[in-house]
Formats: C-alpha cells, sequence, structure tokens
C-alpha cells in the first residue's frame, strides 16, 4: 500500500463514523479549474502578483508633481544676531569695525504650499523599470506555482485512478474466487477434487474481499489527499469522471515525433522566473548606478512669514514664494559606491551561470523524461500481450478442469498469475501517466494538456 503524507491511516475510522461527507463528482481538468480558484498556494501568489502591479503604480506615482502643506512656529529664546561692516549704515563709520545687529524676532511662523516636480531623476526610473520588472516575476511565480499545484494534483489524481482500476478487479477477483470455489467444490462433491483444493478456494474469497477492503481504504485516502489539495475547506470526496483506461493521454502517441532541442524546455516556468530574476538583478546593477547621477526638480513655495516680539499669529504676516531649480549631485561617497556596483556585477554574473546550469539541467530532464516515457510505453505493451496470452492459458485450465485433464490447483495457480499480470498493468498505466507528466513538465507544459 502507498503511503500518503497527508492524512494519516489513522483518521480513516473516524471520518467513516463522522457526517457523511459530501461527494462531487469532476475530471481532471474540472479539479485543476476549482484548484485555481479555491488553492490558498495560488490564491495567495495571485495576490502577491496584485500586490507587485500596485507597487508599479506607486513607483510611477513618484514622478509626478508632489504638492506639501507646511508649516511651523518658532520661539526665539536667543535672537540671531549678524554683523555688518561699521560703514554699512553709516557712510563715516569705520569700515573694519563689525556692527552687530539682531534680526528676527523671538516669535515667527511660517505657512505655505510647496511644489516638486522632478525632472530628471535617475534612481526612480530605475524603481519604476524595477516594480515592472517585480510584476512580471509575480506573474512567472504564478505560473510556477500553479505548474507544481497540477502536477500534485494531476499525480494524486492518478493515484486514485490507479486505486479505482484495482478496486474494480478485485470486485471481480472475488467474482472469479467465488466461481471458483462453486467449481472445486462440485468436483470435491463427486469425488474429483481434493478437500484441500476446495479449502484453498474458499479462502482465496476471503483474501480477495480482505484485499477489496484494504482498497477502499487506500482510495478513501486519495480522496482526503485531493480534497486537501484542491482548496477545500471541509472534506469533499472527488469522485473522477474518467477511467485510468479512459484519459485520452493513454491514446496520445503524439510525443514520439517531438524534437528535444536544448532550448525545447525554455517555456519552463522555473527557468522564466530565473530570466525575470536575472534582469531584477541587471536592475539593482543600474539602480546603484544611477545613485551617482545627478537629481533635477523644479521646485516652487507659496506661503507667508510671521513675525512678531509678542506671541500674536494673527498679525505681521508677509507674503513668501519662489520658484527654482534643485539640483543634486553626489559626487563623493567615500568610495562606498563603487564597491556596491562591483557586488551588484557578481551578482548579475551569478545569475547568468545559475541559469545556464538550470537550462542543462533542464535539458537532461528533458532527455531523461523522454527516455522513460518510451521505455514506459513499450512496457505496457508487452503487459498487454502477457494478458492476451494468461487470459487464453485460463481459458484452456478452465476447460481441461472441466475435462478432468487438469486439477483445481491448476485452475488456482492460473488465476492467480492472471491478477498479478493484471495488476502489473495498471501500475504500469500508472508508471506511464506519471512519466507522461514528467516529459510535459520538461518541456515546459501543463500536466497533460
Amino acid at each position: 500500500m502507498r503511503i500518503r503524507h497527508i492524512i494519516p491511516l489513522l483518521l480513516i475510522p473516524a471520518l467513516t463514523r463522522a457526517q457523511a461527507p459530501m461527494v462531487r463528482q469532476m475530471s481532471l481538468d474540472e479539479a485543476l479549474a476549482v484548484a485555481a480558484r479555491q488553492q490558498p498556494d495560488l490564491r495567495n501568489a495571485e495576490a502577491n502578483l496584485r500586490y507587485a502591479q500596485a507597487g508599479t503604480s506607486a513607483a510611477k506615482a513618484g514622478y509626478l508633481p508632489q504638492l506639501t502643506v507646511e508649516t511651523d512656529m518658532r520661539y526665539n529664546t536667543i535672537i540671531p544676531t549678524s554683523v555688518l561692516p561699521g560703514n554699512a549704515l553709516n557712510p563715516s563709520g569705520d569700515p573694519n569695525k563689525l556692527t552687530p545687529i539682531r534680526f528676527n524676532t523671538a516669535y515667527n511662523n511660517t505657512v505655505g504650499l510647496r511644489f516638486i516636480q522632478p525632472i530628471y531623476d535617475p534612481t526612480r526610473l530605475v524603481a519604476i523599470h524595477n516594480s515592472r520588472t517585480a510584476s512580471d516575476l509575480a506573474t512567472a511565480q504564478v505560473n510556477r506555482i500553479r505548474a507544481d499545484k497540477e502536477e500534485s494534483i494531476a499525480r494524486a489524481w492518478f493515484d486514485l485512478l490507479l486505486d479505482r482500476a484495482k478496486l474494480d478487479y478485485a470486485t471481480k477477483d472475488i467474482e472469479r474466487a467465488t466461481g471458483n470455489s462453486t467449481l472445486i467444490g462440485d468436483r470435491f462433491r463427486e469425488g474429483r477434487a481434493l478437500e484441500n483444493d476446495h479449502a484453498d478456494a474458499k479462502l482465496r474469497i476471503r483474501t480477495a474481499v480482505l484485499e477489496k477492503e484494504k482498497i477502499e481504504e487506500d482510495i478513501l485516502t486519495a480522496q482526503v489527499n485531493l480534497s486537501s489539495l484542491l482548496g477545500f475547506d471541509t472534506l469533499v470526496l472527488v469522485d473522477p469522471k474518467e477511467s485510468l483506461m479512459d484519459l485520452p493521454a493513454l491514446r496520445d502517441s503524439s510525443w514520439m515525433h517531438e524534437d528535444d532541442a536544448p532550448d525545447a524546455a525554455d517555456s519552463r516556468p522555473e527557468l522564466a522566473e530565473e530570466k525575470i530574476n536575472l534582469q531584477v538583478s541587471n536592475l539593482q546593477l543600474d539602480s546603484k548606478r544611477a545613485e551617482r547621477l545627478p537629481k533635477l526638480n523644479f521646485e516652487g513655495f507659496l506661503g507667508a512669514n510671521h513675525f512678531n516680539t509678542t506671541f500674536n499669529p494673527f498679525v505681521n504676516w508677509y507674503g513668501n514664494s519662489f520658484l527654482g531649480l534643485s539640483l543634486r549631485w553626489p559626487l563623493y561617497r567615500g568610495g562606498a559606491n563603487r564597491y556596491e556596483v562591483e557586488q551588484a556585477t557578481i551578482q548579475t554574473e551569478q545569475q547568468s551561470n545559475n541559469i545556464r546550469k538550470l537550462r542543462q539541467q533542464y535539458y537532461y530532464d528533458l532527455v531523461s523524461s523522454k527516455r522513460s516515457l518510451t521505455h514506459q510505453w513499450k512496457l505496457v505493451n508487452i503487459q498487454r500481450e502477457r494478458i492476451a496470452i494468461r487470459k487464453d492459458r485460463l481459458g484452456l485450465v478452465r476447460s481441461r478442469l472441466t475435462e478432468g485433464r487438469a486439477t483445481p490447483q491448476d485452475l488456482l495457480d492460473e488465476e492467480s498469475l492472471l491478477l498479478q499480470e493484471q495488476d502489473t498493468l495498471y501500475r504500469q498505466w500508472h508508471d506511464f501517466l506519471t512519466a507522461r507528466l514528467a516529459y510535459n513538465k520538461a518541456r515546459g507544459r501543463q500536466t497533460l494538456r
């Protein structure tokens, strides 16, 4: 029995005793659509995308005009003193003698509107590009997470279909074991079979019933796992519309003729995400370089200043207004920026190397998964032929048993061999679907579509 990590088997008896959960029939495509709407990880990834898009709007707003209301009130405990040459106010005064004069008043206040319009700000421009790249990165992350979730759901779906196929065969096995027990019982009563053969036949019925019960528990475990993967808040038992043998992927052989060139895996969402990470690294390098460039703003102020020797903010106001350009150009920061640029350059180089490494790994995955898929396809076809041969042998043994030329044990042995071959076919179908899933992932496709 396969071990599943989502819900322990110990919880299954409690689930069966509780209120019957909802049963919902759906196809694999419908299940993927349900997950896209409600799966928490996918919802969070889409929320991250909206967050990044809002960041883009915020970055663009930084280049729009800024209007600020300013006010301040000040009490000068010591009124500032300035000095003038001695002849500044008195032509006959000594120019070498400084005359101290107190300017300003004890109380002053300023109120006004300040207007700033960035004209050239390279750091803001890089921030805008960076925010757009962040949106692209969030989109790539959504695609990657969606691909990962769809792969997990598809694998769990195949597990459930395998268990259901085994359940159908287990039901037929009970019917065959019951028929064999009846046939051998008749031979025993006629004196043409041993009592041990009859007891063995009845034991196989009980074994088949027990195997069916185990498979039913496996199905419930797989359904609980799927309910969690699809994002249901309460337990929903998924009932697949298709069977293991009905999936279109089993009849589609177009993959045999596809080209496995090194660039075939470039559409993988993981690689697309890494490419955008490289863009982010380049923008970080541009941001460090932009810090060394000048910034030019257009500024304006419209307001009034208040001066008074006593606290009375309602009198003695004087207009104040200006328009102008402000330029800020950092010339030297102790060489820190040069080292920061060097660090960003190294990060960009490392990101490029990581992309090369991923391309090499993904090409290996593509070639390896194609070979595995081809091998699984061959195994399935061989197993079909084995089952056809085993069914012919079983029919021949039945005929010989009726004619008295075979023993009941021969019939039981052939039944066991056919059961093993059929179980092997189901597992190989499952392995083929899993290999097909891995191959499509290596080519950057979604599930089996």
